[in-house]
C-alpha cells in the first residue's frame, strides 16, 4: 500500500508557498510504502526497511493476534496521518497491552524499541522466553510426527 498524504495541512502549506512546482524532496515525508499501522519510526521518518522494521511489524502483528485489536490508536478528531506522524517524529511507541504474561509484555517492548539499532533482531527474539517454550514443543511435534510417520 502507498499512503500519500496530499491533504495534510503541511502539504497544503508548502503547496501555498510553491504553487504547482513543489521541490521533490518536500513531499517524501509523505509519500510512504508499506501498510501503515505496521510501519516503525525509521520507516516513516527515514523511508528505511529491513530486518529491524520487520521485527516492529511482527510486534504490532503479536499484539494483533494476543488482544484481536491493532496497535494503531487514532485519537477523536484526528487521522492516520496523525498517528503516523507520532510513531516516525515523536516519541510514541504502539501500546503494550495489559492482562497479558510478563514474558509477552518484555517480548513486545524488546519489538518497539524506537532506534532500530537497539532493537532485538530475529535470533535474539526466538532465544526470548515468551518464544523459547512454543518454539521447543512445536520441534517436539515435528519430531514425534516425522517418527510416526
Amino acid at each position: 500500500m502507498r499512503l500519500q498524504a496530499i491533504a495534510s495541512p503541511l502539504f497544503r502549506s508548502i503547496a501555498d508557498v510553491y504553487g504547482p512546482e513543489i521541490p521533490s524532496g518536500l513531499t517524501d515525508r509523505w509519500c510512504l510504502e508499506g501498510t501503515p499501522r505496521y510501519m516503525s519510526p525509521e520507516a516513516i521518518a527515514e523511508h528505511k526497511k529491513g530486518p529491524a522494521y520487520d521485527i516492529w511489524a511482527l510486534g504490532c502483528v503479536v499484539v494483533e493476534m494476543l488482544c484481536e485489536q491493532s496497535t494503531i490508536s487514532i485519537k477523536p478528531g484526528k487521522s492516520l496521518e496523525d498517528f503516523l506522524d507520532r510513531i516516525g517524529f515523536g516519541s510514541e511507541s504502539p501500546r503494550i497491552p495489559v492482562g497479558i504474561s510478563r514474558e509477552a509484555q518484555d517480548f513486545l517492548k524488546r519489538c518497539f524499541v524506537r532506534n532500530s539499532k537497539s532493537r532485538w533482531n530475529a535470533s535474539t527474539l526466538l532465544s526470548h522466553p515468551f518464544l523459547k517454550d512454543h518454539i521447543q514443543n512445536a520441534e517436539e511435534n515435528m519430531q514425534y510426527n516425522m517418527e510416526s510417520n
